[in-house]
């Protein structure tokens, strides 16, 4: 049994130890059995000379710290930071309540703090501001192959959060090996506001990487990563390898940026969830020349080009879950972008969405064809839909509800498909037309148009069901060539006549249309 005594002088002597630390932090005091246990976050950084007196440039002190101390605790203060500090490997950062990071009206550097193919690096809890509103500024610069990277609760003003860039290394190298980019990156419970020439995170041919619970407002784009240059005619290409990889995006709200709000160029297996992204110049979420990529459960709005959008050439891209509308109906909810016009796009599925049109009737279109697009149990207020692009090639429009109460006189369709090539095919099944307004009567509820000159396009159209449309189909065949047909096939459970089916086009050549298996 320990006596009164001696449990006395342990208390004491923990006591005497815990004041003999005057250079670090006391962040959490708990116990084992009786016993203090101590844990430090790094030395204050006051007990080195430096200051936060918001006037001295502290930056060359703060850079002599990190040679003896790799992990630095900053009190309250404002510490201004007159040239970019470079951290070793295995520095940690840590802020208190008050404790600011100011650039220095001179400051000409991109990161307040650089890290060069160095590992082990965490800033926790700090803040930065830039006070340079036309010089675009990153609390850290990642350059080269840096890998366990940690970025929590950092907030910044003005300024940007991450910047991960491969040096100077292009495509061409990072694709042959000769170069890595960074990886195994967290980003988690940060804030930042930024200005029109910045990114708020920014990744460049990094992977592994995690951005979580953060909140981004002011930037150029919110987050964007960067893999290679998704045009076809640079890097995109089908066949060439995409450079940034396995990222998520979870939990991130994205408002009132100039361009895009959470994008990427040539990225593989990324996952978009639980975000909400409003009020961009451009597009929301977007996929840019990307493989095996998802956007799942976000809420997006009031994005100029395209609330959810993929351009260039894509492969196995799926929005499911989101919840999507614009207040303007000139913006689409959602747009397929594909300049090369050849269907080397692939596998584009939009499926469990919902979509609605705050004013006036907005669309889901394409400018640009895809090989396989699917468009399946989603909800559309007030939205139509166009998948009709010259070079598609299957189109399957399956299981979807649309409601209108508004005017669809600008389009005079509910659902348009089409123009595929290369015997391609329309499917347009078990979907529910619902039209409240008796003005929009007479709008097509399905409307497809074929032109192929070369082989023979089928529609194949079964089990829709329509409410308050006297036309409920359109066929239209424009092919020129005499020896080529297209064949529509519709399957109904309503009554239909042949009279209920509008026909149009130019072709010279015969068109087949059956009605329940019965050639008309």
């Amino acid at each position: 049994m320990i006596s009164k005594k001696v449990s006395l002088r342990i208390l004491l002597a923990g006591v005497v130890l815990i004041m003999s630390l005057p250079g670090q932090l006391i962040a959490k005091v708990g116990y084992f059995g009786h016993l203090p246990m101590v844990q430090a976050t790094g030395t204050n950084v006051s007990t080195l000379g430096i200051r936060g007196d918001g006037q001295t440039d502290v930056s060359t002190k703060i850079q002599q710290a990190l040679a003896s101390h790799k992990s630095l605790y900053f009190p309250k203060g404002t510490y201004v930071i007159g040239k970019s500090v470079e951290l070793p490997a295995g520095t940690t950062l840590t802020g208190s309540v008050g404790a600011v990071f100011l650039t220095a009206a001179s400051f000409g550097d991109e990161g307040m703090f650089t890290a060069t193919n160095k590992t082990n690096i965490t800033l926790n809890k700090i803040s930065c501001q830039n006070q340079i509103a036309s010089k675009p500024v990153y609390a850290l610069l990642l350059n080269g192959a840096c890998s366990n990277i940690a970025i929590k609760q950092v907030s910044v003003q003005k300024c940007g959060i991450l910047h991960s860039r491969p040096g100077n290394a292009n495509y061409q190298q990072l694709a042959a090996g000769q170069q890595q980019g960074s990886s195994a990156i967290t980003v988690s419970g940060c804030k930042g506001t930024g200005s029109a020439g910045m990114m708020g995170i920014y990744l460049e041919y990094a992977s592994n990487w995690n951005i979580s619970n953060t909140t981004l407002s002011g930037y150029h784009h919110g987050v964007e990563w960067w893999g290679g240059d998704s045009n076809p005619q640079r890097d995109g290409a089908l066949n060439n390898p995409r450079l940034v990889q396995h990222g998520r995006i979870t939990n991130v709200s994205v408002r009132n940026v100039t361009e895009g709000g959470i994008w990427g160029s040539m990225g593989e297996d990324i996952t978009i969830s639980q975000c909400r992204i409003a009020n961009c110049g451009d597009v929301g979420i977007d996929f840019e020349g990307c493989f095996n990529s998802r956007a799942t459960g976000n809420t997006v709005s009031n994005c100029k080009n395209g609330a959810l959008a993929t351009f260039h050439y894509n492969k196995a891209i799926v929005f499911s879950g989101n919840i999507v509308s614009q207040s303007n109906a000139a913006y689409p909810l959602a747009r397929i972008y594909n300049a090369a016009q050849t269907a080397n796009n692939r596998d584009i599925t939009f499926t469990g969405n919902t979509f609605t049109a705050i004013t006036g009737v907005g669309i889901i279109n394409q400018n640009g064809p895809a090989q396989t697009i699917t468009f399946s149990n989603n909800k559309l207020s007030n939205v139509v839909l166009n998948l009709a692009f010259n070079n598609n090639q299957i189109v399957q429009i399956e299981r979807n509800t649309f409601t209108l109460t508004r005017s669809a006189a600008a389009y005079n369709f509910i659902i348009k498909a089409g123009s595929t090539n290369n015997n391609g095919k329309v499917t347009i099944a078990h979907n529910t037309i619902n039209n409240q307004l008796t003005s929009n009567a007479g709008v097509n509820g399905i409307y497809v148009t074929q032109f192929d000159y070369n082989s023979t396009p089928v529609n194949q159209i079964s089990n829709n069901t329509f409410t308050g449309l006297s036309k409920p189909y359109k066929v239209e065949w424009n092919g020129q060539n005499s020896g080529v047909i297209s064949k529509t096939y519709i399957n109904s459970a309503q009554k239909l006549s042949p009279q209920a089916i509008e026909k149009a086009g130019k072709a010279n050549s015969s068109s087949e249309i059956y009605i329940n298996g019965i050639k008309q």
